[in-house]
C-alpha cells in the first residue's frame, strides 16, 4: 500500500483488509481480484500472506473465494499521511460479514481520529453498513467520512439508495461504476439520496470477460440532472467512458456505434465529447 494511486477521485487508497464475493452484477470483471491474485503469488512473503486464499482460479476465471484477511497492521499507518482523500479498503468491503466486528470498530476509530482526511468509504451492502453507522456513530457520520454505495444500474439503485438515504451523513455518494444501465438521477436526487456520483464505463480487467457497453448517454444524463440539483450539492465526476463506449440515439438503450479511442480504458478526456469533461469533487459543507 502507498499514498499514491491511479483512481482518478481519490488521493491514496488503504487497504486495511482482502478479500470479498460477488454479490451483484457489476462484480463479474472485479479488478481487485486480478489484484488480489497477483500479489498472493507476490515473493515477498510480507505481502503475499495478506492475501493468500482469498482468490481461487476456476479455468481461466478467477474468483473470490469468499474469505477475508484483515491487515492489522496497516490501521494505523493513515494517522502519519499528510491530509488527503483516501479510499478504504479497496481490496475488500469494510461492511463484508466475513470481516470481524472488533476490526472493523479499530478502523473506525482510527477513521474518526484523522479528521485532518477525508475518507471516502465504498460498499456493495449498505444494509449492512446502514446498521453498523447507526451504532458506531448514533448522532451522524462525521463529515469527514463519506459513505458510498456501487451501483451498475436502476435496479441496483432501487435496493441500494433507499438505505443509503436513510444514513446521517454530509456526503453520501454512488460509484455509478461500470455503468450497465440508465438510472433515474431526477428521482434519486429529489429525495437527496445522494449528493455525489462518479461514473464510469467497465475496464477490460485482463480477465477472460469482454467488456460490457457503456452508453454515453447515461453520463451525459446524469450530468444534465446533477446540474438541476446543484443548489443541494449534488456532484459529477466522470471517471472514465470504459473499453467499449458507445453513442446511442437513446439513453435507455445499449445499442449504437462504439466510440474509438486510443485509451484502453477511455480514461483520457481529451478524447471525449466536451459535455462530458466534468471532474467534481463532492461538495462539503462549511
Amino acid at each position: 500500500m502507498s499514498q499514491g494511486t491511479h483512481i482518478q477521485w481519490t488521493d491514496a487508497t488503504w487497504v486495511i483488509a482482502a478479500g470479498c464475493n460477488k454479490v451483484s452484477k457489476a462484480c463479474r470483471d472485479c479488478w481487485a481480484i486480478v489484484h488480489a491474485w497477483r500479489l498472493a503469488h507476490n515473493p515477498n512473503e510480507k505481502i503475499a500472506r495478506n492475501y493468500r486464499g482469498t482468490v481461487m482460479k476456476v479455468g481461466d476465471k478467477l474468483n473470490w473465494t469468499g474469505k477475508i484477511n484483515p491487515i492489522e497492521d496497516r490501521l494505523n499507518v493513515v494517522r502519519k499521511w499528510k491530509p488527503q482523500r483516501i479510499f478504504v479498503d479497496s481490496m475488500s468491503d469494510i461492511f463484508h460479514k466475513g470481516l470481524p466486528d472488533d476490526f472493523r470498530d479499530m478502523a473506525f476509530h482510527v477513521m474518526a481520529d484523522c479528521p485532518h482526511h477525508t475518507f471516502q468509504l465504498l460498499t456493495k451492502r449498505i444494509d449492512e453498513g446502514e446498521r453498523y453507522l447507526q451504532r458506531f456513530f448514533p448522532d451522524g457520520v462525521p463529515s469527514h467520512i463519506h459513505v458510498g454505495v456501487s451501483i451498475a444500474d436502476e435496479e441496483d439503485a432501487v435496493k441500494q439508495l433507499p438505505i443509503l438515504a436513510q444514513v446521517k451523513a454530509d456526503v453520501r455518494w454512488v460509484s455509478y461504476e461500470p455503468a450497465l444501465g440508465r438510472v433515474n438521477w431526477h428521482e434519486w436526487f429529489r429525495r437527496q439520496a445522494c449528493n455525489w456520483v462518479v461514473v464510469g464505463g467497465e475496464s477490460r480487467n485482463q480477465t477472460a470477460f469482454e467488456p460490457r457497453p457503456f452508453n454515453i448517454w447515461w453520463a451525459r444524463e446524469l450530468i444534465n440532472e446533477a446540474r438541476l440539483f446543484r443548489s443541494l450539492g449534488v456532484r459529477v465526476f466522470v471517471k472514465q467512458l470504459g473499453a467499449c463506449p458507445i453513442e446511442a440515439p437513446r439513453h435507455d438503450g445499449a445499442t449504437g456505434y462504439q466510440l474509438k479511442l486510443k485509451h484502453k480504458a477511455g480514461g483520457n478526456w481529451d478524447e471525449w465529447p466536451e459535455d462530458l469533461r466534468v471532474r467534481e469533487i463532492a461538495y462539503e459543507k462549511q
